[in-house]
């Protein structure tokens, strides 16, 4: 008999499929990367500052929202975690990268404002209440301004796994950042170098 203790014979959790949007916009000293600071009640990464996101949901791969995303299509295999991006980033941090279906023209100023008062709560909420928003609004997802930037998986000794997709976004030019109060309870525009010190630093 040796010593010593028994062997790990529990299964990795499987990761469930996720996506990220790091939004990005011009400033006076250079790009900045829209961050929100996670709930400290949070289930996963408690309090820390995360990029909008979360899981994908059975409702971002219905072919009505694929039909009412502009560009999908070259999105291949990334397109429902593209849409779940999307989503998710309207959900906690209020920014929509939408289009009038009729003329094109990315939602802003004082429509973005009613759009948000209107359904970020709800579409949180309910998750047929997104398709249903499109439809009542007539939008389009502006799928068509993502760029798919990197695919991390969390390392298999985590007892809660995700497999995100990440993707980059320019963020709409007139639209403000409104954090949820539930699963963001901040946001902010940081430059990357100012992220990174923080990181390292412990902040």
């Amino acid at each position: 008999m040796t010593g010593g203790a028994p062997p790990d014979t529990a299964q990795p959790v499987e990761p469930r499929l996720a996506a990220t949007l790091l939004l990005v916009r011009d400033a006076a000293t250079g790009p900045e990367v829209l961050m929100m600071r996670r709930h400290d009640g949070s289930s996963f990464a408690a309090g820390a500052m995360v990029f909008p996101g979360g899981a994908v949901q059975a409702e971002d791969a219905v072919d009505d929202l694929r039909a009412a995303s502009r560009g999908i299509e070259a999105l291949g295999p990334f397109a429902t975690a593209a849409i779940a991006a999307i989503r998710e980033t309207f959900e906690e941090c209020g920014i929509l990268l939408a289009r009038r279906a009729a003329t094109g023209a990315l939602i802003g100023g004082g429509e973005h404002r009613a759009l948000v008062e209107r359904y970020q709560t709800v579409v949180a909420h309910e998750p047929a209440a997104w398709l249903a928003m499109i439809r009542a609004e007539g939008l389009e997802l502006a799928s068509d301004l993502l760029v798919r930037y990197a695919h991390w998986i969390t390392p298999a000794s985590r007892p809660k796994r995700f497999d995100t997709h990440f993707f980059l976004a320019p963020a709409p030019p007139d639209q403000m950042a409104s954090h949820d109060q539930r699963e963001a309870v901040e946001a902010d525009w940081l430059l990357p170098a100012a992220v990174v010190a923080g990181a390292d630093d412990g902040r």
